[in-house]
């Protein structure tokens, strides 16, 4: 019986044990069950989640791109803003500077402001945009820089930047030319550290900001540019126009670019601006045989430059800037004259029609009594090349010679109802192309104008290096007014002490088409040698110069669209100017012809710059219209 429990016993462990590993299976599939149900609930948490950082991502960018249109608007009206003030500066209208210059530091400051909320705070440290954003906040700060310290400032005295204050009635006002220079003392140093500014921030990747920089950006370079190449003369400008009750007496030179010099043209009238204490007379153009005399004395030509550019650098009043110095070509005017006049100049004005047409489009066009009107868009090719068409050469001299008086007088009486921006802008593009040039004969002005970029001299700066393109005409017509040049610079090589190499391209061509030859050409514009190739052959002195420290090799020269062989073979022949390398050859350029010349040019190891190619300048096709 004993045995029989013990085996009850057993029996009912061993049923009971596997009762409970039968029980295990089910315990495990409810852990499963409740294991399954939090993730489920987890994944809807946090899918909630997503959907709510989505949707909160998705209504902040929403409210950034609103904000972003909204900054667009506000800075496109501050930029019109800067603009108004500049017009009313220009007319003297002292109430609307004061309008404009309150707005546009009230729109200023709303930009900053909101750019100082939590909104943009946040927004720079977005991945791709906050570069963007950044950008933006720069615009803010410069927009408030210039609105406070320059704007608001200058409205307090409100006549400070107008030039109808600065000129009226061939008249400068010297003490608003002193107010003037104190106002851009003041507000160069804003303009410039706000281009730099914004000339520094990287292109945005917000299509919409690219509306907002870029106008800003230019309009603030043209300023800092306009103000910035001016200001070497500043300190001199009340003495060059007679301060103080002194008298200062300029020869204007018009330059003829239809009959090429190296520094422009062949200069055929001349003029002079005479200033006491301000007011200005304008002694009207003559014939520079009739001011200067047909036969004089000898120039003062150096020896070296007699042999390099020939006698009538010398010898002859329209030939004195055949060398591409004007420095040079000044002092011998000055010294023509003195022979001449046995009047004492303070300084020699150069300037071409090309700039004269530029000075028109500020000013307005002249009425002529010949029944043609001479404006900004027409005066260059008019002059040079049209007339020739319409009248005889001696009704043609007589145009040129009233256009130049007329022109003048027409600048000086306009002047002050002129953008002083735009104003600085065309004498500054003026002097960059060489198409107003002045030397004076005082050291120190003409130092200063040398560094404002107005003294057309040949350039000795080892770390700005420079090599030039230049041309004499030998045609004896005015058919140089074809005549264009393009250099093309390639990628240097540096060399083992430093320098560096620059292979250039250079293309000469005549530009006057050969069915004009067939039509017949009128007598001006027929090439008057015996060894021409067509009436239209065009027959240029050209010079290579090499940079201060430098040298240049010729590798090449090429014949294109030739149809007749070619009289002689395209030979340079090496010199020597200023202790500068030079290279010069009689160049024959027929209609329609092209010369391409390939050289290589090595600057000085000291050279820091690129390489700049200046060229005799040359009428623009642009404005040509060949």
């Amino acid at each position: 019986m004993l045995k029989s429990r013990l085996n009850q016993g057993r029996s009912h462990r061993h049923h009971h044990g596997s009762s409970r590993r039968m029980r295990l299976p089910r315990l495990r599939l409810r852990s499963r069950r409740r294991s399954s149900r939090g993730r489920r609930r987890w994944t809807m948490v946090a899918g909630l989640v997503l959907v709510a950082v989505l949707a909160g991502a998705g209504l902040y960018g929403y409210t950034l791109y609103q904000s972003v249109g909204g900054l667009k608007d506000k800075a496109e009206d501050a930029t019109s803003q800067l603009t108004a003030y500049v017009k009313a500066a220009t007319s003297g209208d002292a109430d609307k500077i004061k309008d404009t210059a309150s707005s546009a530091s009230a729109t200023a400051h709303e930009i900053q402001d909101e750019l100082a909320s939590p909104l943009w705070v946040c927004a720079q440290f977005i991945p791709v945009v906050g570069s963007d954003v950044h950008s933006v906040r720069v615009l803010g700060d410069v927009l408030v820089d210039v609105a406070d310290n320059a704007l608001v400032p200058l409205a307090k005295d409100s006549g400070a930047l107008s030039l109808s204050t600065l000129m009226s009635n061939s008249e400068v006002n010297v003490s608003a030319l002193r107010d003037l220079l104190s106002a851009i003392e003041m507000v160069a140093p804003i303009i410039s550290r706000s281009a730099k500014s914004v000339g520094e921030l990287p292109q945005p990747r917000i299509k919409q900001l690219t509306g907002v920089l870029e106008p800003l950006r230019v309009s603030l370079r043209d300023l800092d540019s306009a103000l910035d190449q001016m200001s070497p003369l500043y300190p001199h400008l009340p003495t060059m126009v007679g301060a103080d009750g002194q008298t200062k007496t300029y020869m204007v030179l018009a330059q003829n670019n239809a009959e090429v010099h190296a520094t422009g043209g062949f200069v055929g009238w001349v003029g002079y601006l005479v200033m006491t204490d301000g007011h200005i007379e304008l002694r009207d153009f003559q014939s520079v045989t009739k001011v200067l005399g047909k036969d004089h004395e000898p120039a003062g030509a150096t020896q070296e430059e007699i042999a390099l550019f020939d006698g009538p650098i010398d010898a002859h009043v329209g030939d004195h800037n055949m060398t591409p110095d004007f420095v040079r070509a000044g002092q011998m005017y000055h010294g023509s004259n003195m022979r001449a006049n046995q009047e004492n100049v303070d300084g020699v004005l150069a300037v071409d029609p090309v700039f004269l047409q530029y000075m028109l489009e500020l000013v307005g066009p002249i009425d002529t009594s010949f029944g043609v009107k001479v404006d900004g868009t027409n005066a260059a090719s008019v002059v040079l090349n049209q007339c020739l068409f319409w009248w005889s050469p001696a009704t043609c001299d007589d145009f040129y010679e009233e256009v130049s008086n007329t022109a003048f007088h027409k600048v000086l009486d306009e002047l002050g109802s002129v953008d002083t921006v735009e104003f600085l802008s065309t004498l500054g593009k003026g002097a960059q192309e060489g198409r107003c040039m002045l030397w004076v004969q005082d050291i120190n002005i003409e130092e200063a104008v040398q560094k404002a970029g107005f003294a057309g001299e040949l350039s000795h700066n080892q770390k700005a290096p420079v090599t030039g393109v230049y041309f004499n005409d030998r045609s004896t017509s005015k058919a140089a007014y074809y005549l264009s040049a393009e250099a093309q610079v390639g990628q240097p090589s540096t060399n083992e002490d430093g320098s560096k190499s620059y292979h250039v391209q250079l293309s000469i061509k005549n530009n006057m088409n050969r069915g004009l030859i067939a039509g017949g050409l009128p007598g001006y514009l027929k090439v008057g040698r015996d060894d021409n190739r067509s009436v239209a052959d065009l027959y240029e002195d050209a010079f290579l110069i090499a940079p201060e420290g430098g040298s240049l090799e010729i590798v090449s020269s090429t014949r294109l669209n030739s149809t007749v062989p070619a009289t002689s073979e395209i030979t340079w022949n090496e010199a020597s100017y200023q202790g500068l390398q030079t290279f010069k050859c009689g160049l024959r350029v027929d209609a329609d012809e092209i010369v391409v010349i390939s050289y290589n040019v090595t600057t000085s190891p000291e050279a820091k710059e690129p390489l700049h190619v200046r060229i005799t300048p040359l009428v623009p096709e642009e404005i040509a219209y060949w």
